[in-house]
């Protein structure tokens, strides 16, 4: 839903009372319904007002309307978000601790961008070959070097499992951008903590309701990753509140 001043709007639900010959003022935008003229007119201004923020984009200065329409473009370009890319997203996102947005998209980018994850779709690639599209069903080699881990891929073309390095295989330029991180994380994250997390039910259905494991989706260790400084006062400010009470 669009923001107002940083809130999410949340249209207001019909009175308990209404009678269903009462005459009343509806707002077709945002499905309400008004006894008052006043407060129906005062709604009409404010939805076309340009004080409206989308919720995914970050856009500011729009009316209700273009909210709107800027979210549905947002949702549309995640379509082909992949289901295997959104899980390793929750999954490697819980091992972060970062309280800005942008910060976390960068981090997770980073480490993302030269892996490749169970369940993905990638391209096989090799030089000298002819590129086939194919699916990461395991893997058989841990490197720390991206290039050099170890692959099982299964090629639709050949109707074949091998085994490939990274430096052999791409994903479409398009499957995991920036953007698509920055719409994903801005609708399926909440502050806690001073950190940035991932909601509670979007956790569970990528998890599928069990315990968070890296090995899911890849091989290897979890990645550690640094700690933002507010992160860090917050956990300070709490070490130092729960000592004193128990003094």
């Amino acid at each position: 839903m669009p923001l107002m001043k940083r809130k999410e709007f949340k249209p207001l639900p019909p009175p308990d009372d209404l009678k269903d010959n009462e005459e009343v003022f509806y707002c077709p935008i945002t499905k309400e319904v008004f006894r008052k003229h006043e407060d129906y007119f005062e709604r009409v201004m404010l939805i076309n007002s340009m004080l409206w923020t989308c919720a995914l984009t970050g856009k500011t200065s729009l009316t209700y309307t273009e909210a709107l329409e800027s979210e549905q473009n947002a949702r549309e370009t995640l379509c082909n978000f992949s289901k295997p890319i959104k899980t390793a997203v929750v999954i490697i996102c819980s091992y972060t601790r970062r309280s800005g947005m942008m910060d976390l998209i960068e981090e997770l980018y980073s480490y993302m961008k030269d892996r490749y994850f169970k369940g993905e779709e990638v391209i096989y690639c090799a030089k000298g070959e002819t590129e086939m599209y194919g699916k990461i069903l395991g893997f058989v080699k841990d490197s720390t070097n991206c290039a050099e881990i170890e692959y099982k891929v299964q090629l639709f073309r050949k109707k074949e499992t091998k085994s490939i390095q990274g430096k052999d295989l791409r994903r479409h330029k398009t499957r995991l951008t920036r953007e698509k991180l920055k719409f994903f994380l801005k609708d399926n994250t909440e502050m806690l903590k001073g950190a940035l997390v991932i909601k509670g039910p979007i956790l569970k259905k990528y998890t599928n309701n069990s315990t968070i494991k890296f090995e899911n989706i890849h091989i290897g260790k979890p990645p550690v990753f640094e700690t933002s400084s507010r992160v860090l006062y917050l956990k300070i400010i709490h070490f130092i509140t729960s000592m004193a009470y128990q003094q």
